[in-house]
């Protein structure tokens, strides 16, 4: 056996021994709660997120939860209200004809693992009307078995920082404010 060979062997079994990595898993999303919060110069209002995409790679460790990538996708169409002018004016600010979609990406971020519960921020890339901008987004949820995972958390969200305008009504007496607050919750599962 060349000394190569003989060197890998010896350090595949040393990390199955030392039990450091079960595996990298492919997640989807089972069920998701998606809420925008705004406030307006009449009263606050909130929509919610109808639909959602989303693949996550994710490992899953003694102490550390991996997570090695997310892409997350939401059509624009499917952020509503109560109210279908308000659905409407949204569509526009977004520039949903152009940019039907909502995306965040993400690479690398690990998190601490007790006792089956994890929190961390998770670096990615946020784009918004198009326009991109890197993010640190709080997170917090638990490990429910090998298959299944809650994760929670909330995100303020400065929406001229991505050249949307806050929507007016009214003959601009109604203004919406320029920060909306997104409360998300997804439960993720795997078949693997």
């Amino acid at each position: 056996m060349s000394k190569k060979f003989s060197l890998l062997i010896l350090l595949f079994y040393s990390v199955l021994a030392a039990g450091m990595t079960l595996h990298i898993t492919m997640w989807s999303v089972n069920k998701s709660s998606i809420k925008i919060a705004g406030t307006s110069s009449l009263h606050d209002w909130e929509m919610k997120v109808e639909s959602v995409q989303s693949v996550q790679q994710i490992e899953i460790n003694a102490n550390e939860l991996v997570i090695h990538s997310i892409e997350l996708t939401i059509p624009v169409k499917s952020i509503t209200s109560d109210n279908s002018i308000m659905d409407s004016k949204t569509f526009d600010a977004l520039k949903g004809k152009q940019f039907p979609f909502v995306k965040f990406t993400a690479t690398q971020s690990k998190l601490a693992l007790e006792k089956g519960s994890f929190k961390g921020k998770i670096m990615g890339m946020l784009e918004i009307a198009g326009k991109k901008r890197q993010v640190e987004i709080p997170i917090a949820g638990v490990v429910k078995s090998n298959n299944m995972l809650e994760v929670k958390g909330d995100y303020s969200i400065d929406m001229t920082q991505y050249g949307v305008a806050p929507p007016t009504a009214m003959f601009g007496t109604l203004k919406t404010g320029k920060d909306v607050l997104v409360s998300f919750s997804f439960e993720l599962s795997t078949n693997q």
